[in-house]
């Protein structure tokens, strides 16, 4: 068997960068959180600025501006990536270099990402609610009809909380949503009373779909 002498000074050198990809993946939430960033931002762009690291298994801070644009043609050309997960790729690695790194590539402020508007196929109302009464489980039934009587979306619903739902004015308090904004909807009675059902199914003093809360943070 033959050892490759060069392993340990491979896994020094990985170790280093990992060290300090660290350090700046620390100071890149902090920065994103200083900014004002939502949640949902803030792990999109660290997860792209993670990307480029593991692409070159280099930490970014040490990446030369062509290695930085060979990577945008990697996602472009290889990954296919469609035009709005080049413009969140883009946005996440400028806010790093500028903010973060103290550095300008001026590339990133070149990158454009064209997207063919194309027009959405539309389900009826019935077909939308065929499709929620076939949903096996009582506590999905009640979130995609939350969904779609209240317009909320995904990270929205599983955030409600009892006291978000105001049953004498028959709305929702929806909280940090899109944009980190607060807004109010109404709330069909239909609704409120899948709300109330679900709810019933495990009485938590605080949200109304536990277990989905639980099953996406995991």
């Amino acid at each position: 068997m033959v050892r490759d002498s060069n392993r340990p000074q491979q896994r020094r050198r990985l170790s280093m960068q990992t060290s300090n990809f660290t350090s700046l993946r620390k100071r890149l939430i902090e920065d994103l959180k200083l900014a004002g960033y939502a949640a949902r931002t803030r792990k999109s762009y660290l997860e792209r600025v993670t990307n480029l690291a593991n692409y070159f298994d280099e930490c970014p801070s040490k990446l030369s501006d062509e290695q930085v644009r060979d990577y945008l043609l990697h996602i472009v050309n290889d990954r296919n990536y469609a035009a709005n997960s080049l413009r969140i790729t883009n946005a996440g690695l400028k806010f790093f270099y500028r903010r973060t790194l103290k550095r300008e590539i001026k590339l990133l402020d070149t990158v454009k990402a064209e997207s063919r508007l194309k027009l959405p196929e539309i389900f009826s109302r019935t077909d939308v609610w065929r499709i929620i009464e076939a949903t096996r489980f009582l506590h999905h039934q009640a979130c995609f009809t939350v969904l779609y009587t209240c317009g909320l979306r995904i990270h929205e619903a599983l955030k409600l909380k009892v006291n978000d739902i105001k049953t004498d004015r028959m709305h929702i308090h929806v909280r940090a949503g899109k944009g980190n904004k607060d807004r109010i909807v109404p709330l069909p009675s239909y609704t409120l009373k899948m709300l109330r059902k679900q709810w019933a199914t495990h009485r938590n003093p605080n949200l109304i779909f536990q277990l989905l809360a639980q099953i996406v943070g995991s």
